[in-house]
């Protein structure tokens, strides 16, 4: 059974009032009052999400949070970077659309509205590679990160009065899907991801770089060289050809260290 579908389910399991469900303007999961770990109340239960409910009210977690977000791992997210990437790019999305990540029109700059923990589920293999990219969503003082593997030893649990869904961001497709296909929030998605991290890691906005054009310039100027893979996209096919292939390849030849 996914751990996904344990979430969502909690929101046919419990009263409506506990789950704040996707709507076209939000679509996010919100749960309210949700425990992780072994249920006391359903005989031989395995660590999982439950709701609290009059059977659990007299449970007395270790430990408990305002505001949750469950980051979910799977397969690919534990075996592949760039499907944990793409995690992290839902992550930001789902922060986004619950609003307790914003953009401040009066800085000109993301803030924080909400403080919350990040929940890294029981299977989520945390590596230092991993540790230092979450890091971007957990700034001192406006965020932390639990790994419930680690906070549910002996049999205990951790709850939130507040559960958000992480890993979803339903109407993100998936990185193959990003462009050409109807209902892809991509356009306003990734520039915005590619701010955050920006503006987190103190980086220069894309207008800053110097960019050097390789038939021009010589090969002694400073000035960054960038070489883009243009692919383009059918508006209902999603098939894709990268148009510039040898002009990619060129520069990949010119500036390469090995020969």
């Amino acid at each position: 059974l996914l751990r996904s579908n344990l979430i969502f389910g909690q929101c046919h399991i419990g009263n409506s009032a506990q789950c704040r469900k996707t709507t076209p303007s939000q679509p996010i999961i919100m749960l309210q009052d949700v425990n992780f770990g072994v249920n006391p109340s359903v005989s031989g239960s395995k660590k999982s999400y439950f709701l609290n409910s009059q059977n659990t009210k007299n449970v007395k977690c270790a430990s408990r949070d305002e505001y949750a977000v469950a980051f979910l791992s799977n397969f690919s997210i534990n075996n592949n970077f760039s499907h944990f990437l793409h995690g992290l790019l839902r992550l930001f999305c789902a922060l986004i659309d619950a609003q307790f990540i914003v953009w401040d029109i009066a800085t000109n700059s993301f803030i924080h509205r909400v403080k919350y923990t990040i929940w890294l589920d029981e299977f989520f293999r945390l590596t230092k590679e991993k540790e230092g990219w979450l890091q971007s969503f957990i700034p001192a003082g406006k965020a932390t990160m639990r790994s419930l593997s680690m906070d549910t030893k002996d049999n205990q649990c951790v709850s939130t009065s507040n559960l958000l869904y992480g890993s979803g961001c339903v109407r993100l497709l998936p990185p193959e899907k990003w462009f050409g296909y109807p209902g892809c929030r991509a356009s306003e998605m990734l520039p915005a991801f590619g701010q955050y991290m920006r503006q987190i890691h103190m980086a220069l906005n894309a207008e800053d770089l110097k960019l050097v054009d390789e038939e021009l310039q010589s090969t002694t100027d400073p000035g960054l060289r960038v070489a883009f893979a243009v692919r383009d996209v059918g508006t209902t096919t999603g098939m894709r050809v990268i148009s510039n292939l040898q002009q990619v390849q060129m520069l990949i030849r010119k500036t390469q260290h090995v020969r």
